[in-house]
C-alpha cells in the first residue's frame, strides 16, 4: 500500500517542482476516532454487567472480558504479571489514580530509606 503512495507522491512531484512534505497517517490511530455505536454500548453494557454478578458471587481482583466469544472473568495477579510497564505504588501516578477514583490507598506504607517498589501497570 505504501508504494503506491510513493508512486502518486512521484507523479505529482513532476507536475509540481516546489517544496514538498509527507504526512503519513497510520491506519491504526483511525479505529479509535470513529464514535461509538450500538455494539459498544452493548459491549460495555456486557461488562458491567459481568462485573457486577463476579462481585455478587464474592469473587475480588478480577477484570471482566471478551475470550473466544465468551464473557469472563480474568484473575487480575495473572493479567499482570508479564506485563513490561512497571509502575511505583508510591508515585505520582498512582497517587492521581487514587485521588481520581476516591479509593483508599491499600499500598503498605514505605520505610525510611526504601527504594521504591515497582508493581506491574495495565495498559
Amino acid at each position: 500500500m505504501l508504494n503506491s503512495h510513493l508512486f502518486t507522491l512521484r507523479s505529482h512531484r513532476v507536475l509540481w517542482q516546489g517544496p514538498a512534505t509527507v504526512k503519513y497517517i497510520d491506519p491504526s490511530y483511525m479505529i479509535r476516532s470513529v464514535p461509538a455505536n450500538a455494539v459498544d454500548s452493548l459491549y460495555c453494557m456486557q461488562l458491567a454487567q459481568n462485573a457486577v454478578h463476579g462481585v455478587m458471587a464474592g469473587f475480588t481482583g478480577f477484570s471482566t472480558g471478551l475470550c473466544n466469544n465468551r464473557m469472563v472473568l480474568l484473575p487480575i495477579p495473572e493479567l499482570v504479571e508479564s506485563s513490561p510497564r512497571m509502575m511505583d505504588s508510591h508515585g505520582r501516578t498512582w497517587e492521581r489514580v487514587i485521588s481520581m477514583t476516591r479509593q483508599p490507598n491499600t499500598a503498605p506504607p514505605k520505610k525510611k530509606g526504601e527504594k521504591p517498589k515497582y508493581a506491574p501497570m495495565l495498559r
